[in-house]
């Protein structure tokens, strides 16, 4: 795929899920931005998983993040749950959980 074929798949606007090879993906949905997404088998399971938009990320881009992502895969590292693992807010314990809740949503700002 050429940065061109990308550029008129978006333009297109055709409901579309265009390989680029080695798992990524190129995909115009039936409403909403294109994006790219890599999909990949992790614990005997399919998955897909968002990287970005486009055009705010480019072909070239989007194969050097998917390159990464596989590496960490070789590695054993599901992207997914890494991703999951970085949202995780440290909350242990029901006080850790009140005060985040109480300065986050109850507190005056």
């Amino acid at each position: 795929m050429t940065a061109k074929q990308v550029a008129a798949l978006a333009k297109s606007g055709e409901p579309t899920r265009k390989s680029d090879g080695k798992g990524l993906y190129f995909v115009v949905p039936d409403s909403g931005a294109p994006y790219w997404a890599l999909r990949y088998s992790g614990n005997g399971k399919r998955k897909q998983m968002t990287l970005s938009q486009y055009p705010g990320m480019s072909l070239a881009d989007a194969r050097s993040e998917a390159e990464v992502f596989k590496r960490d895969l070789r590695q054993g590292v599901d992207p997914l749950i890494a991703k999951q693992r970085q949202k995780w807010t440290g909350i242990i314990s029901v006080d850790d959980l009140f005060e985040d809740w109480y300065k986050n949503d109850l507190a005056p700002g």
